[in-house]
């Protein structure tokens, strides 16, 4: 077949093109994400730490409903004896205008807000209209959690309660909860990691469970760390533990809690991991009602 010059114009301008639509659309590419998309990014960040805690406290009506906020925790502080059930707790605030508000928090979450004292970290903020306010766990003590709690003229209350964003990870069995906590889940290689691990009763009646081994709690709380294949990186080597009982009451939201690290490194070869997906595991054994319980929960983290 004789292919005239004209076949051959069509079939160069028809490169063309095709080079041209395939560079218009690698060019839309990095234009979106490369330029348009951190750049929503920014934006959604500068609304996210812009926030006027001093906004909230004074027009609460304009906060209604729910979002995520990027605040300093200043610090946590023991209150004097405000309730019947005892010592309160409170933690400290500060937007990006440096207003400062206090707020009380739960004694069972007091050891992980002290975890990201100092940090800028995201609470999640929740705004909304009810016909009865806030309280505590009786009507006459402090509500926890609670950033407003005012009575408006038409007679209904305005409430924005803030809480810790807390990557948590948790296990239950019946009226016990074994939780570990970090203060984030992705980390720069080499950074220390650090986790709040705590055993919590949920129910609405003082429990007591008892240990064969003391003192409790100890670091073997934090058990092990997996790698994504399944392989242990980290563990306690074997010590020898005296046998020694231990009994323990726990009131209702009460809580035994350890605070532990790690340096990311290898057990075996003490050398640091490789970056990539690893899985914090929380263990404890304790006898209940005479039965043997042995609670397990684990967390993943990226090492990066």
């Amino acid at each position: 077949m004789k292919v005239t010059f004209r076949d051959k114009k069509w079939q160069i301008t028809s490169i063309i093109l095709a080079v041209a639509l395939a560079i218009s659309v690698v060019l839309n590419a990095f234009l979106y994400f490369g330029v348009v998309k951190p750049l929503e990014t920014q934006i959604n960040d500068m609304q996210k730490s812009s926030l006027s805690l001093w906004d909230v406290k004074k027009n609460p009506e304009k906060y209604l409903g729910e979002r995520d906020v990027l605040l300093t925790l200043v610090g946590v502080k023991e209150l004097a004896t405000l309730s019947p059930s005892g010592v309160v707790y409170s933690a400290q605030v500060q937007d990006s205008y440096g207003y400062e508000v206090d707020f009380y928090i739960p004694y069972a979450l007091v050891d992980a807000y002290r975890l990201y004292v100092d940090k800028n970290t995201m609470f999640h903020l929740n705004g909304s209209k009810s016909s009865y306010p806030l309280h505590g766990i009786a009507p006459e003590e402090p509500a926890f959690n609670s950033l407003v709690n005012e009575k408006q003229s038409d007679g209904m209350w305005n409430t924005i309660t803030i809480e810790l964003i807390i990557p948590e990870a948790y296990t239950t069995y019946g009226v016990f909860k074994l939780s570990i906590r970090l203060e984030k889940s992705e980390f720069n290689v080499g950074e220390i990691i650090q986790m709040n691990i705590s055993l919590t009763n949920i129910g609405h009646e003082n429990e007591t469970i008892s240990f064969s081994s003391s003192p409790q709690p100890n670091q073997h709380w934090f058990w092990r760390v997996y790698n994504e294949n399944h392989q242990v990186v980290f563990y306690y080597k074997y010590v020898p533990m005296i046998p020694a009982f231990q009994e323990e009451t726990l009131e209702p939201g009460e809580s035994m809690q350890v605070n532990r690290e790690w340096d990311q490194r290898d057990t075996n070869t003490e050398q640091q991991v490789s970056p990539g997906r690893y899985y914090l595991l929380a263990a404890v054994g304790f006898y209940y009602n005479g039965e043997e319980v042995t609670l397990e929960t684990e967390i993943k983290i990226i090492i990066q």
